[in-house]
């Protein structure tokens, strides 16, 4: 837990002329991804299945990418140049690191989603009126947090 991005965003808001950063609750994360697997437990295993929790999961990097990193780092890059902080080293590093090891997760797993898609190939889905070839899987491009 402590080796987060968000984690380590916890310990700058507690740093002085960081009070206002909004930061969500790291429990909440977890407990939204207990949740998920244990729902998957419950479904019955084929294509349908693995397609909806795969954008699932997808839908789940990208708000928790949004809302419980970019955000706070966007708040506190704004301290930081506004003057009215000052980061500890330590937690610059700390952070950086973190978003590092995030970063390349969120890049294993759009290659993960990619690669799914080419094996798996396209599927026709009706939209109005026309017909369209679309991936199975979502893939979106999710950002990735900036750096301090």
């Amino acid at each position: 837990m402590t080796n987060n991005p968000q984690y380590v965003i916890g310990n700058i808001r507690n740093s002085p002329g960081f009070e206002s950063v909004a930061v969500v609750e790291p429990h909440y994360a977890n407990t939204l991804a207990y949740e998920l697997q244990n729902g998957v437990r419950t479904l019955k295993p084929g294509l349908d299945t693995f397609v909806w929790v795969a954008d699932l999961l997808t839908d789940m990097i990208r708000f928790y990418s949004d809302v419980f990193v970019a955000k706070p780092i966007a708040q506190i890059r704004s301290i930081l140049e506004g003057g009215a902080g000052k980061i500890a080293p330590a937690y610059r590093a700390d952070y950086n690191v973190a978003r590092e090891r995030f970063v390349g997760f969120v890049a294993e797993y759009e290659e993960f989603i990619s690669k799914i898609n080419k094996e798996l190939g396209q599927v026709r889905r009706k939209v109005g009126e026309t017909w369209r070839d679309e991936e199975l899987l979502r893939s979106f491009y999710i950002e990735r947090p900036k750096a301090l």
